[in-house]
């Protein structure tokens, strides 16, 4: 990694009241004094929430032992997209965001206190990063890439919580994969500057970054590339001669799977060591999207689009990662997608228009169930289209 691949960003984030039509400001409920007094402490240490000020003695209490779930919410018009946070349990649902423009991506931190997301202000996809408060509300909220032009998107935490990954068009020409410290400052570029790189993934120690790379984005051939967070090197771990895909890591680290394909309509789900080597099929190809690893098993979680059905929809499947024949979790007249796995690996979340008899011109709401897709329940409530659930770890004490 040359120096000149190295920025830096302004001595603190922009903050942000919740639109991106006025001026960003700090967000933050409570007295005018408080307001002080937290300003005085962000400006001697930038970035950081005092403890006394994020969580409360009284709020600790309120924290769901099962984590909680975000998602975004459409307004019933079509023009808003906020984020929402709920427990799995359906309890004390939480509009986080007001005013923002969320473009659906959001990652959660180790910890279960922050989520960063990708957002829509000023024409550009920018990342924000927001604090959640164990009452599932917001606090303070942060723009972290306002201090460069271009689209950054796919921000994705590293396992300390000290660092987030993006890919970003903020040098000029096609995606390339950065790294910044959780307060948004200290960006550096971790691709080599050339051609696409993007769809960046952590390997679970935190030592190296899987991405894609082509010749442009739009290249229909793309593969995949591991490269130390450290800086070095990086190692081509495919030679396919097609298009990779949404890398994702297996618990141990030992292995890399992805999606092989053009389209939702023609991608087979593939693992290769993380070293590179051999591939092999987990799923064959077809209409296979949201791929996700288990946290703690080697199971992947995905939705498959009904192509074969003349009254469309999609179904959520699970598949043992030493192949097999998948399991189809929700089977029936619903349309049900972008699956997630709990921190634990016992649950899953996703989006389903099963709220009445046939779930036909239903609303989309998020719902929870085992693994093996029993006990399924509708969680979110509330007027528009819910989608895009991720569910956090339980808040630190």
């Amino acid at each position: 990694m040359s120096s000149r691949s190295k920025q830096n960003s302004p001595r603190t984030p922009t903050r942000l009241r919740g639109s991106s039509r006025t001026k960003p400001l700090i967000v933050l409920a409570g007295a005018a004094a408080l307001v002080v007094l937290y300003a005085a402490l962000l400006f001697a240490a930038p970035g950081v929430l005092p403890q006394f000020l994020r969580f409360g003695r009284g709020e600790a209490a309120m924290v769901s032992p099962e984590g909680r779930i975000s998602f975004i919410r459409t307004s019933p018009e079509g023009t808003k997209r906020d984020l929402f946070v709920v427990n799995p349990d359906g309890t004390n649902q939480q509009q986080v965001t007001q005013d923002i423009l969320m473009d659906g991506i959001t990652d959660w931190s180790p910890d279960g206190r922050y989520i960063i997301a990708q957002a829509t202000m000023e024409g550009e996809s920018r990342i924000i990063k927001i604090a959640v408060g164990p009452n599932n509300k917001a606090g303070e909220i942060l723009q972290l890439t306002a201090d460069a032009k271009g689209d950054s998107v796919f921000p994705s935490w590293s396992p300390d919580g000290k660092q987030i990954v993006f890919q970003s068009k903020r040098e000029g020409g096609d995606y390339q994969v950065f790294l910044m410290d959780a307060d948004g400052s200290n960006k550096r570029r971790v691709s080599d500057g050339k051609g696409y790189a993007g769809q960046p993934a952590w390997s679970p120690n935190g030592e190296s970054i899987a991405y894609v790379t082509g010749e442009s984005a739009k290249a229909a051939v793309k593969e995949l590339v591991r490269a130390p967070s450290a800086g070095g090197a990086t190692q081509t771990i495919t030679k396919l001669g097609s298009t990779v895909s949404s890398p994702r890591w297996t618990p141990d680290g030992k292995t890399i799977v992805f999606l092989q394909g053009v389209g939702e309509r023609e991608q087979a789900i593939v693992a290769v060591p993380a070293e590179g080597g051999d591939t092999r099929t987990v799923v064959p190809a077809g209409s296979n999207v949201g791929l996700k690893v288990s946290p703690t098993e080697e199971r992947v979680v995905y939705y498959r689009v009904l192509t074969d059905n003349p009254q469309g929809g999609t179904d959520v499947y699970t598949a043992p990662l030493a192949g097999g024949t998948p399991n189809n979790l929700t089977p029936g007249a619903y349309e049900d997608y972008s699956p997630a796995w709990s921190p634990d690996g016992k649950q899953l979340t996703w989006t389903s228009n099963r709220t009445g008899a046939d779930g036909q011109g239903r609303q989309h709401k998020i719902v929870t169930a085992n693994a093996d897709g029993s006990g399924v329940k509708v969680v979110s409530t509330g007027e528009g289209d819910d989608f895009q659930p991720l569910w956090a770890s339980p808040v630190a004490r």
